[in-house]
């Protein structure tokens, strides 16, 4: 016959174990701030083309991984406390405090919610950096100038639209650990003609271990484009509201002209409205008319 202090013990024992705490679950994201220096303003134009870049480049990280998607958060404007010259030419570590300090954004915080930041200074002009890990830390930081004032770095080889969304795809695999790569294919090795460059050999495989890429959307999840998808599927069935769809049985076509205002479309002609353009998120949606220009000075891309 078992003893009562012995029942007593496993009885402890046992609701010990139902009560120990489970193994924390990580998450973790790219969190884009636009950083305006006290000797800068702040622009409706300025800030929608930040928009749309990021997208951009979230939609690439989403074409080069195979199983998953990276998460980003919107983009948000923070004004800083320092002049565009300090941060730029006596110590961008000022900065960089100044926002993390400011926006309670910690790359290094190990709690279960992480970030990778994303700093896009107004005044930074062609300035490029970033590190990381694969356990959601990390940062990255990039001028604003080739994205959305190409007047203020003129005749900088790195002063245009095609330059900054490779740039901030590469400094972005800093983030993810990723180092440069010798592959003149990789994204890692050279930062133009970002469309046609891509993640190589073992570099998707990494960027994909962290917990700032979830895996692609399952079916029936509205959606933008295909490679969001699991199914690398995305289109209407013939309806009026873009899904991830499971195979080609389910056709990918919108009826014509039936797309309501702010859903994601394709075309002009899906849309009541007769409009398709990328929206305040720099997401392709219907928009209620042609005066809707969140980035008429963006180039898109779409995979």
């Amino acid at each position: 016959m078992m003893k009562p202090l012995f029942r007593a013990l496993i009885s402890c024992i046992a609701l010990s174990a139902f009560l120990a705490p489970a193994a924390m679950a990580v998450t973790s994201s790219v969190k884009p701030v636009y950083y305006v220096p006290t000797d800068k303003s702040w622009s409706f134009s300025d800030f929608h083309g930040v928009q749309c870049g990021v997208r951009n480049v979230q939609r690439w990280y989403s074409r080069e991984l195979f199983n998953d998607n990276a998460r980003f958060d919107k983009v948000i404007t923070y004004y800083g406390n320092y002049s565009s010259n300090h941060c730029l030419n006596v110590n961008m570590g000022d900065c960089i405090a100044d926002v993390v300090n400011g926006t309670g954004i910690d790359p290094w915080t190990n709690d279960k919610y992480r970030a990778k930041l994303l700093i896009i200074g107004r005044g930074f002009q062609g300035w490029a950096g970033g590190t990381g890990d694969t356990a959601g830390h990390g940062y990255a930081v990039v001028g604003a100038e080739s994205l959305v004032a190409q007047s203020e770095c003129a005749g900088n080889w790195w002063c245009n639209q095609e330059v900054w969304n490779g740039t901030v795809i590469h400094e972005l695999g800093h983030t993810f650990s990723l180092p440069h790569s010798a592959d003149p294919n990789s994204i890692m090795g050279a930062h133009s003609d970002f469309e046609n460059k891509h993640f190589t050999a073992g570099e998707p495989s990494t960027v994909a271990t962290d917990p700032a890429t979830p895996t692609k959307d399952p079916n029936w999840t509205r959606c933008e484009f295909d490679e969001q998808c699991a199914s690398n599927r995305c289109g209407c069935n013939g309806g009026n509201t873009m899904y991830c769809l499971p195979h080609s049985g389910y056709p990918k076509y919108c009826s014509s002209g039936s797309i309501p205002n702010w859903e994601h479309c394709r075309n002009d002609s899906d849309c009541q409205s007769g409009y398709c353009a990328p929206d305040h998120r720099g997401e392709y949606a219907c928009l209620p008319h042609t005066g809707y220009q969140y980035c008429p000075n963006t180039d898109i891309f779409i995979p």
